[in-house]
């Protein structure tokens, strides 16, 4: 999660895109059901370097699926 917030942040670096903890807090999620679906997510330091490379596919799969219902309806707590 950390990688993804580094990512994000570098995205979003102003200080109005995390005022609102909903926002910020969805737009980390939508972030993390994009890297597990496409089983990558770069190393925020070594650029070349895929953290999910070790990571069994359908455990990844699982995880977007699960990720990709909280989506649909946040209101709910995190699976």
């Amino acid at each position: 999660m950390n990688t993804v917030l580094f990512w994000t942040c570098e995205k979003y670096p102003h200080f109005k895109d995390w005022q609102v903890f909903s926002k910020a807090f969805l737009r980390l999620v939508r972030k993390l059901h994009k890297c597990v679906s496409q089983h990558f997510l770069k190393h925020y330091f070594v650029r070349n370097s895929n953290l999910f490379q070790c990571t069994n596919p359908m455990e990844l799969d699982a995880v977007a699926q699960k990720v990709s219902t909280f989506l649909k309806n946040p209101q709910i707590s995190p699976p």
